[in-house]
């Protein structure tokens, strides 16, 4: 996917459409959660002789699964903006606030979080 830059004001903007999609990446994660606990719980009551078991075997998913969960992460990748020295800065928003308000490079993450007046 190529990567898209986006203003401040533009990525705001994209919130009310933001506020599903985190919803639904969240309710994937969770699902995802439950079924790998299923098969660990499963895995421990069979033993590593159960079809699929054993070292590094993980939870069964289906294609469409897969691709599913793809998507979201696509459509949730980090918005984008350059700073004024030209570098990268990741706008960054949580599902609880009503704005794009911060912002962090791409080695800090979320701890960097930092007000987007210092772009």
């Amino acid at each position: 996917m190529a990567e898209r830059l986006f203003t401040p004001e533009e990525a705001n903007a994209l919130v009310p459409r933001l506020r599903p999609l985190l919803a639904a990446l969240r309710e994937a994660y969770h699902e995802h959660g439950f079924a790998r606990a299923q098969w660990e719980e499963l895995e421990a009551l069979v033993g590593p002789s159960a079809p699929g078991a054993g070292a590094g075997a993980s939870a069964p998913r289906s294609r469409e699964d897969e691709e599913e969960l793809a998507a979201w992460r696509a459509k949730a990748d980090a918005l984008g903006a350059r700073r004024r020295d030209g570098s990268l800065a990741l706008l960054c928003y949580r599902d609880d606030e009503d704005a794009i308000r911060f912002w962090h490079d791409a080695t800090s993450g979320f701890a960097g979080r930092r007000p987007l007046d210092e772009l």
